[in-house]
């Protein structure tokens, strides 16, 4: 899977609620530079309006971010997250 499929994917906690969607996943490792890598590993989602803003450069501070580990599933084009990590950071 490249890491661009999952732009725009919804973001839903464990209970159903829609937190938004996927507007950037951060990783570690080395930046590829235009070369194929297998080497990154996703550690951080950013999602909602926040991170869209944060994003694009419009605003900084208050964004929606969720640690990778606290993702439970993926089905479709929906990233199911821990309720419990759904806490603005």
């Amino acid at each position: 899977m490249h890491l661009s499929e999952a732009q725009h994917w919804r973001v839903v906690s464990e209970s159903g609620e829609d937190l938004g969607r996927v507007y950037d996943l951060r990783a570690s490792g080395r930046p590829a530079r235009g070369r194929r890598t297998e080497a990154a590993t996703v550690t951080t989602l950013v999602y909602g309006v926040s991170g869209l803003l944060e994003r694009l450069g419009v605003r900084r501070g208050a964004r929606c971010e969720i640690d990778w580990t606290d993702v439970v599933a993926l089905r479709g084009d929906r990233l199911i997250v821990r309720d419990a990590a759904r806490t603005p950071r």
